[in-house]
């Protein structure tokens, strides 16, 4: 199941496309524009990183079913998976960030301050 943020910024939302290119659905954007495509899991989650400094997970039918604490900082990439549900993700300033759905909404972070 394809999905896109629309254009390189999108204020709109998440939409997800069929293969014959039919709208399956659209789910709001909760915390801001996305820039980086989001990354969607083995199990059918979307995870997404938004300009505000949050990462979020969307199910397959589009609700919002995690939601990560604010860095304060934009994330321009798209949300990278490890082992188990561990989530990597840069900021504008190149610092990395990690999170994990399983334990919460704490992020661990390595980088410049």
């Amino acid at each position: 199941m394809p999905f896109t943020t629309g254009s390189s910024i999108n204020l709109d939302g998440i939409y997800a496309l069929s293969p014959e290119g039919q709208l399956l659905w659209k789910a709001p954007l909760p915390f801001g524009p996305v820039v980086a495509a989001p990354t969607l899991a083995p199990s059918g989650t979307l995870y997404a990183a938004s300009q505000s400094g949050k990462l979020f997970a969307l199910d397959t039918s589009g609700n919002l079913i995690w939601q990560s604490v604010s860095t304060k900082r934009k994330f321009f990439t798209p949300p990278a998976l490890g082992d188990g549900d561990a989530l990597y993700v840069t900021d504008d300033f190149s610092d990395l960030f990690a999170f994990a759905p399983s334990l919460g909404a704490n992020i661990a972070s390595w980088g410049r301050r």
